[in-house]
């Protein structure tokens, strides 16, 4: 999976925040004690060479580089390649709750889901896992057994779903209706 390295949409100050702790605390980790214009160097040049990403990727892959590298000077380099790693963490965080959320609309429901109760599910890349997994009924009267399978579907569908925004152009399940009634129309038509 490739990073979504994303532009911060926050205040250039909680960067800053971020970088000017990890700085230090990289540096804590592998021994070195830097003065404060060195300091300021390295979150010059971290913040030129990752301000392009998110401050939550960003922190998991400071987190990361505190793990695996116990050396000083800690270059821009050492920090990115652990990016990929972060945004999939991240990606999978992310399904993990959908599959959780999934889970709780099946339990609500039950085997009387309708389509009213599928307004709750408000999430494109959710319905669609659900739908793979064999569904609310499915999910709701599951045997144990099965149920790691269900949601190994489910995460792997999600995860493809997000990965490609185009998907989401395809029909949904709001949409159903007023094509069957479109198609309707059309045999109508021909009938006549």
């Amino acid at each position: 999976m490739m990073p979504s390295p994303q532009p911060c949409r926050d205040t250039p100050s909680i960067l800053e925040s971020l970088i000017s702790e990890w700085v230090a605390k990289l540096a804590i980790n592998a021994g070195a004690s830097l003065d404060a214009k060195t300091q300021a160097v390295y979150k010059s040049l971290w913040l030129e060479g990752l301000g392009d990403l998110s401050p939550d990727v960003l922190r998991v892959a400071f987190q990361k580089t505190l793990r695996e590298c116990a050396y000083w000077p800690v270059k821009v380099a050492d920090i990115r390649k652990h990016v990929i790693s972060a945004d999939s963490s991240l990606a999978v965080l992310e399904a993990e709750n959908a599959w959780q959320k999934a889970l709780s609309v099946a339990q609500d429901f039950g085997c009387d889901y309708s389509i009213a109760s599928a307004r709750k599910i408000d999430d494109p890349a959710l319905d669609a896992a659900m739908r793979a997994a064999g569904g609310c009924r499915w999910l709701a009267t599951c045997p144990q057994d099965q149920l790691p399978w269900a949601k190994k579907t489910f995460m792997d569908v999600y995860a493809k779903y997000k990965a490609l925004p185009e998907i989401a152009r395809l029909n949904s399940r709001q949409e159903y209706a007023s094509i069957g009634e479109v198609i309707h129309a059309l045999g109508e038509r021909k009938s006549l």
